[in-house]
This record gives C-alpha cells, sequence and structure tokens, in this order.
C-alpha cells in the first residue's frame, strides 16, 4: 500500500497523467485542474512546447529554419546543451563559425563536460583559423601587387 509519507497525499489520475498533491494544498485550493500544470510546466511560444519546436528543427533540411526553430526552443529551454550543440552545427554548415563558437561555448557553460561540444568547438575554431589565415595571406599579396605597381 501506500507508505506513511503518501498517506497524507491525494492522488489523481486524469487518463495516464497521476497528480500527488499533499492533502494542505487541495483543502486549500481545490483540485488544480492537469491542464493548469500544462501550462506550468510546458511553456509555449507560437502555441508549440520546447520539444515540438525541437522536433521541427531536427527535421528541416534549411540551416536558417533550423536556427530559428532551435532559437525557439532556446527560449523555452535556455539550459539545453544540446539544443545549443546542434544550433552550433547549423552556423557551422553557413560557415559563420564565430556564432557557431558560441552556441558550442554556451553547451559546454551548461555541460562542461559535453564531448561533441567541444570537438565542436575545436572543428569550428580550426575552419576560423584557415578563413583568417587565408584572407592574410590575400591582405599581404594585395599589399605586394600595390608596391610593384607604385614602383613602375
Amino acid at each position: 500500500m501506500f507508505s506513511n509519507k503518501l498517506s497524507n497525499r491525494h492522488h489523481f489520475a486524469c487518463g495516464h497523467h497521476y497528480l500527488f498533491l499533499p492533502a494542505r494544498l487541495i483543502s486549500k485550493w481545490g483540485l488544480i485542474p492537469l491542464s493548469f500544470l500544462d501550462k506550468l510546466f510546458k511553456k509555449k511560444i507560437e502555441g508549440k512546447t520546447a520539444e515540438e519546436w525541437y522536433g521541427l528543427a531536427v527535421s528541416e533540411t534549411d540551416p536558417e529554419k533550423k536556427i530559428e526553430y532551435f532559437n525557439k526552443v532556446l527560449e523555452l529551454k535556455p539550459d539545453f546543451a544540446g539544443a545549443w550543440n546542434l544550433r552550433g552545427l547549423e552556423f557551422v554548415i553557413l560557415k559563420r563559425y564565430e556564432e557557431a563558437i558560441a552556441s558550442f561555448d554556451k553547451a559546454l557553460e551548461i555541460r562542461p563536460g559535453y564531448p561533441e561540444a567541444r570537438y565542436n568547438r575545436e572543428d569550428a575554431e580550426t575552419e576560423l583559423r584557415k578563413i583568417r589565415a587565408a584572407e592574410e595571406n590575400a591582405g599581404e599579396k594585395r599589399e605586394e601587387m600595390d608596391t610593384e605597381k607604385e614602383e613602375e
């Protein structure tokens, strides 16, 4: 049967959802409808929960849309390290490495031991270094060409 701890609680069933409430809460407020708890625990943006936005994000193929959907997820669940990591990967696809690194950093801030976010961050940093090195080389070559033209 119920332990002493649960003996002073009321048990309500609604479909497959069970709710245990201390007796003092029920006598004070009456029966709390589960729809109220859904609103409390399942916040929504534009009528969708974080889980629904996440489902849209992972099934989407357009990286810009995926980022938009992950932003909605993160607005509702800002501590969802996996969504920060996946958002970062979409920025990598778009070659927006600084934004990717910021997303991976956020994932690592939430979950410091998150290996995928750490590896993804390292890859994005490597790509960013390559781009910056290529830009430096191109700048140096332009300067050389300008100097040669001036000498003529």
